[in-house]
C-alpha cells in the first residue's frame, strides 16, 4: 500500500484541526487560465504584468486567454488584456462567489478523465483530500483547480499513485496559499489514548521505507513542477565521468607508443615575458 504523509507511530492525543473552507478566489483561476496558455507554472506568472505583456505580442494566444476568461466569469472589465493581473483579479472578483466557472471545470474533468486511474473520480478525490487533509469542497476546487497546471506525464496507473501525487499537489496549494497543512490519514481517525502504538522492527522497517519511497516521489513531483529534473545532477556526473574515462584511455594509449617524454615535448612553452615582435616593412 501507498503511505500516506504522514504516518504516526503514536496515537494521537487529539481530533486534527480542521482548515477553514475558504473559497476560491478570482485571482487564483485567472492565474491557473493564463499558466495554462502559456504553459508555466503559477509561481512563473508576475501579477504586475498584463495579459497583452505576458503573451509578448501573440495576439491569438491573447484572444483565447480572454476567450478562457469569457467563460470562467460572468463578466469582465473593458480592455482586460491591459490590466495588471493583480488589478484584472480584483475586478473579477467582484460579485463573484468561488464557485468554478465552464472554463476551469473543463480543465479539472479532463484531468481527472485523462489523468486519474479509472474509477478514480472528482468525487473520490475530494473524498481523500477531506480525510487525509481535512479539506472542505472549497478548497478541494482550490486544490484541483491548481493541480491542471502541474499535470503527470502520464497518466497514473493505480489508486495509490494518484493519491501521492495528489497529496503532493495539496503541498504546493498550500505553499501558495500560505497555509500549514499535515495528513492524518487513518491514524488521524483513532481514539485519544495516551500511549504508543506497540510496532515491531519489521513493520518499523518497512514504515522507513515506504517514508522514503514516498519522500522520493514528492521530490520527483517538485522538480516536474519547477521544470527540472531530479536526477539531473547525476545524469550529468555520469556523462562527465564516461567523458574523463574516455580522455584519460586516449592519453594512456599515446603515452604507451611515445612516452612520458614525447607528451612533454609537445606542450605549450608561451611566456609573457619573451614577446617577438614582427615588422612586415
Amino acid at each position: 500500500p501507498t503511505p500516506v504523509a504522514t504516518v504516526a507511530v503514536a496515537a494521537p492525543s487529539g481530533p486534527v484541526a480542521s482548515i477553514e473552507d475558504v473559497p476560491v478566489k478570482a485571482i487564483d483561476i485567472l492565474l491557473v487560465v493564463v499558466a495554462q496558455k502559456l504553459k508555466k507554472r503559477v509561481d512563473e506568472i508576475p501579477l504586475s504584468k498584463s495579459i497583452k505583456d505576458l503573451v509578448g505580442g501573440k495576439s491569438t494566444l491573447q484572444n483565447e486567454i480572454l476567450g478562457d476568461l469569457q467563460q470562467e466569469f460572468a463578466s469582465s472589465p473593458e480592455k482586460s488584456e491591459e490590466l495588471p493581473l493583480e488589478e484584472l483579479g480584483s475586478a473579477l472578483g467582484s460579485g463573484f462567489n468561488g464557485t468554478l466557472g465552464k472554463y476551469s471545470t473543463g480543465l479539472i474533468s479532463r484531468l481527472v478523465g485523462g489523468e486519474m486511474p479509472g474509477g478514480f473520480n472528482a468525487s473520490a478525490i475530494k473524498a481523500h483530500f477531506a480525510k487525509s487533509w481535512v479539506l472542505g469542497p472549497a478548497r478541494s476546487d482550490g486544490v484541483l483547480s491548481l493541480a491542471t497546471t502541474v499535470e503527470p506525464a502520464k497518466r497514473l496507473a493505480s489508486e495509490g499513485e494518484a493519491k501521492t501525487w495528489l497529496d503532493g499537489v495539496v503541498t504546493i496549494y498550500a505553499h501558495c496559499s500560505g497555509i500549514s497543512l499535515s495528513a492524518h490519514g487513518a491514524g488521524g481517525a483513532a481514539g485519544g489514548g495516551g500511549g504508543g502504538a506497540v510496532i515491531n522492527s519489521e513493520e518499523f522497517i518497512k514504515f522507513q521505507a515506504d517514508q522514503h519511497k514516498f519522500a522520493a516521489q514528492h521530490v520527483e513531483l517538485y522538480m516536474r513542477y519547477l521544470g527540472g529534473d531530479s536526477r539531473a545532477g547525476e545524469i550529468a556526473f555520469d556523462q562527465e565521468k564516461a567523458n574523463s574515462l574516455a580522455l584519460q584511455a586516449k592519453l594512456d594509449s599515446i603515452t604507451r607508443e611515445h612516452g612520458d617524454t614525447y607528451l612533454d615535448g609537445i606542450q605549450p612553452r608561451f611566456d609573457i615575458l619573451k614577446p617577438r615582435h614582427f615588422d612586415s616593412s
